[in-house]
């Protein structure tokens, strides 16, 4: 990968499983960020520009839902495209 790597941030309460994912993305280049609950993934998207989100949309307790988090996506990937 050449240039600025993109940015990821995987949003799951399984630490194992995200950890996993992250050491997999990080060796292909990808700059990888780890939420491990609803609540942090929202906090993190509207905090930080990220170029995609790996969501576990099946995780115990309020936060994302479809919807919700498909806003907050598209909302982040506009301001990223237009900066």
């Amino acid at each position: 990968m050449t240039g600025t790597p993109y940015r990821v941030l995987v949003v799951d309460d399984e630490p194992a499983w995200s950890q996993l994912v992250a050491e997999w993305l990080g060796q292909a280049g990808y700059q990888v960020e780890i939420a491990s609950s609803a609540e942090a993934g929202l906090a993190r998207l509207q905090d930080e520009a990220f170029d995609v989100a790996l969501v576990d949309m099946v995780m115990p307790g309020p936060g994302l839902d479809a919807s919700g988090s498909s806003a907050i996506c598209r909302r982040r990937a506009g301001r990223r495209s237009s900066s």
